[in-house]
């Protein structure tokens, strides 16, 4: 498989758990963020109020400057432009889940929904002080998407980036999915 032209595809009733030991890491750094930040919160957050993207748009930027574009392979400047570009569309079917510790958002993960049973994660950020906080991000998020008649999530392709692969297939994808690039002949 030549995974820079596929998505990764994750069975949310998996993340929901992280049952067995394939998940035993991912479990214990879920449980050790929840416990070390009892006072933390979930919530799926309003992507219409402009408070929301204010606070989406403060993580991110915190975020970037926290990394290099050498570090992380991609150009951080144009992927805060796409999030922008995102939020001010508003799309219908987007959801955001977010965890805040103190009213401070500390992570969050951008979803649309499809009707058809899958999901596809579009931005996600973290603030990296809170150890476990993705971990616990991703298993919050399946819930929540299980309750909304999710079962299966596209987490799009990893970019070529290695440390990306890496984090991507710890969590175990179903399977993937093949992309194409039309070219006229």
């Amino acid at each position: 498989i030549d995974l820079d032209n596929y998505d990764y595809i994750f069975d949310l009733k998996e993340h929901s758990v992280f049952e067995g030991s394939k998940y035993g890491t991912k479990r214990k750094s879920a449980n050790r963020f929840h416990r070390n930040n009892p006072e933390s919160t979930v919530e799926v957050l309003d992507l219409k109020l402009d408070s929301n993207k204010q606070r989406i748009l403060e993580l991110s930027k915190k975020w970037i400057d926290s990394k290099s574009s050498h570090d992380y392979g991609v150009n951080l400047e144009k992927e805060f432009k796409a999030l922008n570009r995102f939020l001010d569309a508003e799309f219908e079917h987007a959801l955001c889940v977010g965890i805040s510790v103190g009213g401070k958002l500390i992570a969050y993960e951008i979803f649309t929904l499809g009707n058809n049973g899958y999901s596809i994660s579009h931005f996600s950020k973290i603030d990296s002080n809170y150890s476990g906080v993705y971990e616990y991000l991703v298993n919050q998020s399946a819930i929540i998407l299980l309750e909304k008649g999710i079962n299966f999530l596209n987490a799009e392709e990893d970019m070529g980036l290695p440390a990306l692969r890496y984090s991507k297939n710890s969590y175990r994808p179903t399977s993937f999915l093949r992309k194409y690039t039309l070219r006229e002949l």
